[in-house]
């Protein structure tokens, strides 16, 4: 029997964008086990109406357009808490959908996940049908949203939870989503390696369905065994509020080896924000969040977690004999590709130059000419090492680094003869999550990034070689032998 669950979109979308966009492959591969219905927040926001949130932000943190919500995102993590306007509306809405639909389990992301956390801490403290379970998504704990009587709860809320979050999210760092986890007793914690989004991948669906599992075999409240998605529902009346009882304060149990348990919400904020880790490959990488005082990151690889390192207060510190970095370079998604391919090469003694930081170059005739002013002779279009991140068909992710001259044009038909017809150029976002670094700034050396990738190297590149190196604003020199030696690519033909 399907688990009924009622889904709360995140802030900026709709919940016909969730179950359609968001959601869609969650909801597809666990399609025997889980029903979603979406609700739809009752506001819509000034730059579309067409998308939705449960509340909306005052103008001193937000001035109503689109292209600032990363900003907002920015301002509201330099503040304890903030005022929700129409918070009470959705609060009063959702509660009354939950009263009348006969769900076993809430689902929230982002604005949507924190909203399903009052609403599970208001329900618990009426002594209410809560839910049987929670599943939080990219959601955060601090700043709070004012005038929410029983959010944060006193004491951990006796409620199965399932709390996931990205390591690369340039919107809610992961001390943020880690307390609200603390919210809840023994949370359970997945991490994946991209940003702000809902993870689909066969891993993380996996960690859905191990959780939700132990439900399903208890039986859920829902008659059909189809989980298709709904049509959104309807918001309801809002139903009167009793007044609250203060349950007693608790304090969570030890972490386990295997199963990372988040602190409690007060004790998150009373650790250090930074975790220094030690590099697969000798180098030292450093984890920052962008906050006040918070708990750990969840247990991941070093190499992970590097891709979601984000600007601190305290400048990052380069390796050794690097000048250095600047503002720009220390805004997420890091230096982390950078700091790992030096690694590489000092831990392989390979001799190359390393210029920078220079004027920030997004495209190769923008390299050459700042190359040349920075006093590298002999540069050219066809020395340049132009590296692209491309994704070969089939249901699993599969990547693959192309590095060709960049006076060559990349052949579709070689490639794709090599890798499948449907192989396509990375979006900007998959750039970022697999390659650890911005388009533009994509190295040649696939055994840099974060995430598994082969390197395929067109066999006219030149025995001299310069490229950017997991940032915009510095560039390596060195020969082709030495590169070969370190990545091992595949060297085929795939230019034109």
């Amino acid at each position: 029997m399907a688990l009924r669950v009622l889904a709360l979109h995140g802030f900026g979308q709709s919940a016909s964008v969730f179950m359609e966009k968001r959601v869609k492959e969650i909801t597809r591969k666990l399609r025997d086990i889980l029903a979603l219905h979406a609700l739809d927040a009752p506001h819509t926001l000034p730059y579309d109406p067409s998308l939705r949130g449960w509340w909306v932000y005052p103008p001193e943190l937000w001035n109503g357009r689109g292209e600032t919500i990363q900003a907002l995102a920015e301002e509201l993590l330099k503040v304890p808490d903030f005022e929700p306007l129409g918070f009470r509306e959705s609060f009063e809405a959702v509660l009354a959908e939950w009263s009348r639909g006969g769900y076993d389990g809430i689902l929230g992301f982002s604005q949507g996940a924190i909203l399903a956390a009052a609403v599970c801490c208001e329900l618990h403290r009426r002594g209410a049908p809560a839910p049987r379970f929670a599943l939080l998504i990219s959601g955060f704990g601090r700043p709070l949203p004012r005038g929410v009587e029983a959010y944060p709860p006193q004491a951990p809320l006796p409620m199965p939870s399932l709390h996931i979050w990205g390591l690369a999210d340039d919107h809610i760092p992961g001390w943020a989503s880690e307390t609200l986890a603390g919210y809840f007793e023994n949370p359970r914690v997945y991490t994946h390696s991209g940003g702000h989004f809902v993870p689909q991948k066969a891993a993380d669906v996996d960690a859905i369905k191990d959780f939700l599992v132990p439900f399903v075999k208890e039986g859920g409240v829902s008659s059909s065994t189809s989980a298709a998605a709904a049509a959104p529902a309807k918001p309801r009346p809002p139903q009167p509020k009793p007044r609250p009882g203060p349950p007693q304060r608790q304090e969570p149990p030890e972490p386990k080896v295997d199963d990372v348990v988040a602190p409690s919400g007060a004790q998150a904020l009373d650790q250090a924000s930074t975790a220094c880790i030690s590099d697969e490959l000798g180098g030292a990488l450093r984890y920052y969040a962008r906050a006040p005082p918070a708990a750990a990151p969840a247990r991941a690889s070093v190499a992970a977690l590097s891709t979601a390192m984000l600007a601190s207060e305290s400048p990052r510190t380069p390796p050794e004999g690097i000048a250095d970095y600047i503002e720009a370079e220390q805004e997420a998604p890091g230096p982390g590709t950078f700091e790992r391919m030096l690694a590489l090469l000092r831990r392989e003694s390979i001799d190359f130059s390393l210029l920078g930081p220079h004027p920030a170059c997004r495209t190769s005739e923008d390299s050459v000419r700042v190359r040349l002013e920075g006093g590298w002779e002999g540069v050219s279009l066809h020395s340049g090492a132009k590296a692209m991140l491309l994704r070969a068909p089939g249901t699993e992710e599969r990547w693959i680094l192309t590095v060709l001259p960049a006076d060559k044009k990349l052949s579709w038909r070689k490639v794709r003869a090599l890798k499948g017809k449907a192989t396509r150029m990375a979006t900007e976002e998959e750039v970022v999550r697999v390659a650890g670094c911005l388009s533009g700034a994509v190295p040649p050396f696939a055994a840099a990034f974060p995430a598994p990738v082969e390197c395929l190297l067109d066999e006219q590149m030149p025995q001299t070689m310069t490229f950017n190196c997991g940032l915009r604003t510095r560039s390596i020199r060195m020969s082709r032998a030495d590169y070969e030696r370190v990545q091992s690519p595949e060297v085929v033909d795939i230019a034109e």
